[in-house]
């Protein structure tokens, strides 16, 4: 699939399709998958919006990994559209219990906690050691903040919820693989525990992570599970004073189609060469914890390819992180379509 922005560059994916149809003019609203960005990312590749709901308050039957009846965990379903209306609309519509949970289950969503920009209290994560953005995607984070400002709203670049960013991304990164590996065929599982026989017990890089978490214990996971309460309540303290959190989704816009083998692909921002997977570290700070997330685009970039950022909120407030979106747009402007379209 092609990006309209740009036919040369990737839509992204994994709701590549769905993000390129919407800035395209094709259909008016679409629905995603989000484990790993797969709403995130080609919502800002193509320049518009896409939710990633909190997780397990849009049913996935009918939308399963492979094998799989089970919810999963961290993956969601959520809309893509072009305007901040159109997925509070879609969510409303579409959030509710499982099926084998609605008679004892009801969602009750917290309404916006703002109504206007000026009540919101918003902190910046411009950019990260662990996961180093594009200036030009750091410098869009710290221009918003400061226009924010401008309007009198409070905005931090210093606050941080109470955790190391690292030990987020490692328990994300072992779910992450816990849920993609859990259909694999017992070949593909062989493999895993053979490479990972191999490993130094000290190695604690992402592919060492990774490997260990495709073949992990039910005991291993609860222990993982137990580092991940920490962190939803360490979120929870920090969203109690603040409303929004603004970061990036990936490095870089929409780069050039590469259809080499995952392993040894990489990623060129400002002119250095990352691992691809490295940028999953903006996706895993929601994703790991359940977290609400809305992209919305903030304008073009340098070569006038779309930029979209992240509004991270608490836990169950998605029509916050949505509200903020649309009144950004009501500010500054939303979706614009890509020439010729």
């Amino acid at each position: 699939t092609h990006n309209p922005w740009n036919p040369s560059r990737t839509p992204g994916g994994s709701s590549g399709g769905s993000s390129a149809a919407l800035a395209a003019g094709f259909c008016a609203l679409e629905s995603g998958s989000d484990i790993g960005g797969s709403i995130r990312n080609p919502a800002h590749f193509c320049g518009v919006y896409g939710h990633k709901p909190t997780w397990n308050i849009v049913p996935q039957q009918g939308h399963a990994l492979p094998g799989m009846l089970a919810t999963p965990d961290i993956a969601v379903v959520g809309p893509l559209a072009r305007s901040a209306e159109d997925l509070a609309l879609c969510l409303d519509l579409v959030a509710g219990p499982e099926p084998l949970s609605s008679p004892g289950w009801k969602l009750d969503l917290p309404q916006p906690r703002a109504r206007t920009l000026s009540d919101y209290r918003v902190a910046l994560w411009p950019t990260d050691p662990r996961a180093p953005v594009a200036h030009e995607i750091s410098d869009r984070v710290q221009d918003l903040g400061d226009r924010l400002a401008s309007l009198g709203v409070q905005v931090s670049d210093l606050a941080r919820p109470a955790f190391d960013p690292a030990e987020s991304h490692e328990i994300y990164l072992y779910m992450l693989n816990g849920v993609m590996a859990a259909g694999f065929p017992e070949e593909q599982l062989a493999l895993f525990e053979a490479h990972v026989a191999t490993l130094d017990l000290e190695d604690r890089s992402d592919e060492a992570i990774m490997s260990r978490a495709a073949i992990q214990k039910h005991g291993n996971w609860l222990r993982y599970n137990n580092r991940r309460e920490s962190l939803r309540m360490r979120w929870r303290e920090f969203f109690s004073d603040w409303d929004i959190l603004i970061c990036p989704q990936m490095a870089t816009a929409a780069f050039e189609h590469d259809h080499s083998p995952y392993p040894i692909r990489t990623l060129e921002v400002d002119g250095l060469a990352q691992s691809y997977f490295q940028q999953i570290f903006w996706s895993g700070l929601a994703t790991v914890s359940y977290l609400p997330s809305t992209v919305f685009p903030t304008g073009p970039s340098e070569e006038g390819l779309p930029i979209g950022l992240q509004a991270v909120g608490a836990e169950y407030h998605d029509h916050t992180c949505i509200e903020f979106a649309r009144l950004l747009a009501e500010e500054w402007g939303g979706f614009v379509a890509p020439p010729g379209y």
